[in-house]
This record gives C-alpha cells, sequence and structure tokens, in this order.
C-alpha cells in the first residue's frame, strides 16, 4: 500500500500529463483540420456511414441482429459528425477509450512497463481519419471486444468452471453486440489463458466454444450465413474488403492492426514472460528523470505526426469539401476548395455551378478545367457512384425525373441519408405526390439534425397544401422539365437544356449550360443560332466567352450573325485579332504559339479551341 503511495505522484505527473497533452492535441487537430463535416456529407463516397433514425422500429430493426447494437450506436454516434467539434469530440472519446482499454489490458498482464504501447490505436484512429475514412462501425467493435476483455480479466474467477461460464455468458452477450469482432475478446481470454493463467486445457476449452458459439448464434439462430457469422464487423469482412479506392490496401492493412493489435502484445507479452523471469522487467517503476520523460513524450508526438503526415489525404479532403460546400451552396468557398482536387471530373462539374451561381460561368470557365464529359457525365454513366454526383444538378435545372431516378438509386445503394430523403421529399411535394412526400418527410422527422425541416414541411402539408407561399417548391415546378427521356443513356445532354428551355425560357441556369455545353464542343455555330436568347434575361453586354465564339464563327467565313441588337464589345474585337495574327506568325508551330499565347489568352474559349491538347492542366489561381 505504501509502494503504491509512493508511486502515484510520479504515474501522475509522467502518464496522466502526457495523456492530456496527447488527446488534446488529438481533438484539435480533428476539428481544425480533419473537419468531419466533410465526411458526414460525403456518404456517397465514404460507404461505411451507418444511418440512424429515432423510434422503436428503427432499433428492432438495427439491434436485433448479430452486431446490430454496435451498428444501431455507431449510427447515433455518426451523426454527431454534422459539427466539426462534435464530430471531433466522439472520434477523440472512442480513441480514449481504446487507449485506456488496452493500457488496463496490458496491466492485467502485470506489464505495466509496455502503457505506452496503448497509444498505437489512438494513432490509428488518427490516421485513418486523416485518409478520411469512416469505419466508425469497426472502432465501435473493437472497442467493445477490449471492455469485454477487461471485464473478464477482472471478474475472472480462480475456478476453472465458474471462469469457464462466464466467458461462455460474455461470449453470448458481445456476439450479439459486436458480431464476428467477439473473435477479438476470445483470442484475448485465450493468450490470457495460456500464458498468465497457465490453463492450457481451458484455452483449448475456449477455442471450441468461440466457434460454437459463432456457429449457433450467427448461422442457426439468426440465419445468417457462415461467411458473415464469422467475419461481420472485422477487417476481413466481404463488406469492407470489396471496398476499392486509390490507397485501398493501405486502409485495409490498418484496420488488419486496429483489429489485431492487442492480441499480438498479448502474445509478445506472454512470450516475454516465459523467456525473462526478472519480474522488475514487467513492472519497474517510471523514470523520475526529467529528460526521459521529455524525451517520451517528443518521440510519441514524432511517431503521431511522422503518421498523420504520411498518411494525410489532402487530395480526398479538397474533394469532400468540394461536395460539402456545393451542398451548402457556399460557392466561393468551393473554388477555393477545387484547387487541390481539380483533375477530377465531380469537381469540374460542381465548379462550373459555382461559377454559374457566382455569375461567371460565361466569363471565367476557362479559367478552371474543363471537359465535356464532366458537365454531363455521359462518360462516366456506369460508375456506381455517378449518380448521387448529379441529381443536385438536375434538380435545379427543373429536370425532376431525372434527379428522381438518380436519387432513387442512390437510395439502393447508400441507403436512407437524410440528404437523398430531404431531395425526394421536394421532388414529391413539387410534382404534388404527397403521399410520397409524407413518407419521406415522416423518415426525416426521425432524424437529428433534419427533423425540425421535415416537421415544417409535416405542417405545411396541412396548411398549405399546394405550396403557394414556397419559393423552393414554385421554383422546381416553374423549371420543371416537362418531357423527361425513359433513361439516362439514351439523351443528347443539349436537348435535354433545350427542353427546358422551351418549358421555361427564363431558365437562366438551363441557357447558360446550354451555351457552356456548345463551348465545350467547339460547336460556335450553336452559340451564334441562341444569341437571340440573351433577350430572355438581365444580361447588359454579350458575355466574353460567348463573343470570341461568335469571333470564330464569323471569321472563319461563315453567314453574317444576326446579333438582334447585341453588339460585340471592341476589347474583344481586338484580342480575337491579335489571338489570330499571333497564332498565324506560328502556323508552323503549334507549342511556340500555345506558349506565346498562354499569357494573355490561356483561359479563354479561344486557347481552348485551338490547343486541346496544351489547354491548362490547374485553374488560374488570380481568378
Amino acid at each position: 500500500m505504501k509502494e503504491t503511495s509512493r508511486k502515484s505522484p510520479v504515474r501522475i505527473t509522467t502518464g496522466f500529463s502526457r495523456e492530456i497533452l496527447f488527446f488534446v492535441s488529438f481533438y484539435l487537430f480533428l476539428w481544425l483540420v480533419i473537419d468531419s463535416r466533410f465526411i458526414y456529407y460525403g456518404n456517397g463516397i465514404i460507404s461505411d456511414c451507418p444511418v440512424f433514425f429515432s423510434g422503436w422500429t428503427f432499433f428492432r430493426e438495427t439491434a436485433f441482429q448479430p452486431g446490430g447494437f454496435v451498428i444501431y450506436i455507431s449510427g447515433f454516434l455518426s451523426e454527431f459528425l454534422y459539427y466539426a467539434w462534435t464530430g471531433a469530440l466522439v472520434i477523440t472519446a472512442l480513441a480514449l477509450c481504446l487507449y485506456e482499454t488496452t493500457k488496463a489490458i496490458i496491466n492485467k498482464t502485470g506489464a505495466r512497463r509496455f502503457q505506452g504501447l496503448a497509444y498505437v490505436l489512438p494513432i490509428l484512429v488518427l490516421i485513418l481519419y486523416s485518409r478520411y475514412t469512416h469505419h466508425i462501425t469497426l472502432i465501435m467493435a473493437v472497442l467493445a471486444a477490449l471492455v469485454f476483455t477487461y471485464l473478464y480479466l477482472d471478474f475472472r474467477f480462480a475456478g476453472k468452471a465458474k471462469s469457464f461460464l462466464l466467458f461462455l455468458f460474455m461470449s453470448i452477450v458481445l456476439y450479439m453486440l459486436a458480431a464476428a469482432a467477439y473473435f477479438v475478446f476470445a483470442a484475448l481470454c485465450v493468450i490470457y489463458e495460456l500464458f498468465f493463467g497457465r490453463r492450457w486445457l481451458m484455452c483449448a476449452l475456449y477455442l471450441l466454444s468461440a466457434a460454437a458459439i459463432a456457429y449457433s448464434e450467427g448461422v442457426i439462430f439468426f440465419n445468417v450465413s457462415i461467411i458473415e457469422a464469422f467475419s461481420d464487423l472485422l477487417a476481413f469482412s466481404w463488406k469492407i474488403v470489396i471496398r476499392r479506392n486509390p490507397r485501398w490496401e493501405e486502409t485495409l492493412v490498418l484496420l488488419y492492426i486496429l483489429c489485431f493489435f492487442v492480441p499480438a502484445v498479448a502474445i509478445l507479452l506472454g512470450i516475454l514472460r516465459v523467456f525473462i523471469k526478472k519480474e522488475v522487467f514487467f513492472t519497474g517503476r517510471p523514470s523520475k528523470s526529467i529528460l526521459k520523460r521529455f524525451l517520451a513524450t517528443a518521440f510519441l508526438f514524432l511517431l503521431a505526426g511522422g503518421a498523420v503526415f504520411y498518411s494525410y489525404d489532402g487530395e480526398t479532403r479538397g474533394f469532400l469539401a468540394v461536395n460539402y460546400y456545393a451542398w451548402h451552396s457556399e460557392w466561393d468557398k468551393l473554388l477555393k476548395a477545387s484547387r487541390s482536387c481539380w483533375s477530377d471530373f465531380y469537381v469540374m462539374h460542381a465548379v462550373n455551378r459555382a461559377l454559374y451561381h457566382t455569375g461567371r460561368l460565361a466569363t471565367d470557365m476557362f479559367a478552371f478545367p474543363q471537359h465535356p464529359g464532366a458537365m454531363s457525365f455521359e462518360e462516366e454513366v456506369r460508375a456506381p457512384s455517378f449518380k448521387w454526383k448529379r441529381f443536385d444538378t438536375h434538380m435545379e435545372f427543373g429536370a425532376l425525373n431525372l434527379a428522381e431516378m438518380d436519387l432513387t438509386r442512390c437510395l439502393e445503394l447508400n441507403g436512407r441519408r437524410p440528404m437523398i430523403l430531404q431531395d425526394l421529399a421536394l421532388i414529391k411535394m413539387a410534382k404534388g405526390d404527397l403521399d410520397s412526400a409524407r413518407v419521406y418527410l415522416g423518415a426525416l422527422s426521425q432524424t437529428i439534425f433534419y427533423s425540425g425541416w421535415a416537421k415544417r414541411y409535416l405542417a405545411q402539408l396541412e396548411s398549405d397544401p399546394n405550396f403557394v407561399g414556397d419559393e423552393r417548391i414554385r421554383y422546381l415546378r416553374q423549371n420543371m422539365l416537362k418531357k423527361d427521356p425513359v433513361v439516362f443513356e439514351s439523351y443528347h445532354y443539349d436537348e435535354m437544356l433545350e427542353g427546358l428551355l422551351e418549358a421555361n425560357k427564363h431558365n437562366r441556369m438551363a441557357f447558360e449550360y446550354l451555351m457552356a455545353w456548345y463551348l465545350l464542343n467547339g460547336q460556335v455555330d450553336k452559340i451564334a443560332s441562341n444569341i437571340g436568347r440573351l433577350n430572355d434575361f438581365n444580361y447588359m453586354r454579350i458575355p466574353r466567352l460567348y463573343e470570341e465564339a461568335l469571333l470564330l464563327y464569323k471569321g472563319g467565313g461563315k453567314t453574317e450573325v444576326d446579333l438582334q441588337g447585341w453588339e460585340i464589345s471592341a476589347e474583344s474585337a481586338k484580342r480575337f485579332n491579335d489571338f489570330i495574327e499571333i497564332y498565324n506568325r506560328y502556323s508552323y508551330d503549334k507549342y511556340r504559339a500555345a506558349k506565346e499565347l498562354w499569357g494573355s489568352y490561356g483561359y479563354s474559349f479561344l486557347f481552348y479551341r485551338f490547343f486541346s491538347n496544351y489547354r491548362q492542366k490547374k485553374p488560374n489561381e488570380q481568378i
């Protein structure tokens, strides 16, 4: 007792202060750098995002299956990623729990000198979130297994029969809570009995019992497949292994380490205890040297910092940030975020939305990388997530049937995400399908952060079912496409946009996208034939990019263009003539021509049209 009292001050100054410093830094990094909001709104991109709804029905459907309770709690906690500070708090709390349970298990083996290994799991969590992955269900399952392991070691009986009964009871409960992650608990119990309890017969009995419990409880009682019964909520589950991205193999290795690190440490400590008899090797007192304590803390932060530096995925962060800012119509922030991931088709698509909403699509479009396929997504039509990336644009256009088709497919692929349900409800209300709208609004009313919005619209369904006073519904109805193609693959993008303009000639977004489409495909004749549509809008002059296309059309010896009262500016005419003069000067060497023209014309339609192989590789940093 006296010895414990002597150790306590040293333990507090060396351990507790280091823990506080580490986890405060952990939280600040997640809050200020990672920003969990990007993960929350990345549901169409990040696949492992469990959903959560309040009410008994959802709880019953989710919790009453192997691992269901962990999935239910993970969905609840995932909702708090909605805010950056609450998301960081949840992830930090989980990492802290992993640390404390790992440290407690190591202490139960008597190897207090090795407590520092408990920092490995929090660092792994930090790495995973630095890569913008969200494996909270797996983290929760491993945490449940570690908590049950500590409880077993704490309540373990001296008698073998009582210990076995305790193991059986805890196994049955844990398998129900965490599915196959239960095997982490079973493995740790076997390792402890083998190396520290020296009860070898119990080890064999525990191994047989673990397999029998998974089979009987999973396959027989809950009727799941034998593969799922022995792999769900572990790193080698098919639900995790089938996912693919450019760095997925590295992430999979991290998940394996997360699952099996503590059992590996337990085996190592057990082997060391067999071959090293000196008890002081395991239970030696912490150093009182200030230098050693400082070096240990510095090493911990260097290890964590180096791991995060190596794993931090700035490109994915930019991609998710673009997605988040598009959801929230923060267009200037979207344009800034796009610079770290400019080559992705979805980012190009989102950038064009941002340029339209900031009034710059017809002037600054070529200041950013462009591709016709990025505007229509026709070239990505078979990609699993392409529908998630375009339905919001279709909604803004007024192509509600196409948007609804995309959203329905997203619902099948990604589950009942609040963002999907919200847009489906809006579409149904705009189309007058109020019964279906009530279904989606009813589901949304059981979410945490969308319930207020859903309840307001449910009340409005009763007081104003025609939505006369709702600006958003009026906008959707006003721009609604009167005739949609049967399937997406069968329609031409320009035909859809022309159909939208036939439905509402004042649909400015459809007009500017149609003109942008013609620019991207070099159809200057179509620009000329549609220039009269400017009269349907409040333009002060012909937008610069349209002027360049018109000048190119006229310069090609085509029929004189009827500008219907509009005039091409003298400045644009001079720029065009200067461009053609320089181009003709180097007609024998396009590379030299492109090099000279780039400085003044690199972000013009003229440069895009003449130098498709030399067009910009990065966005203009000055725009």
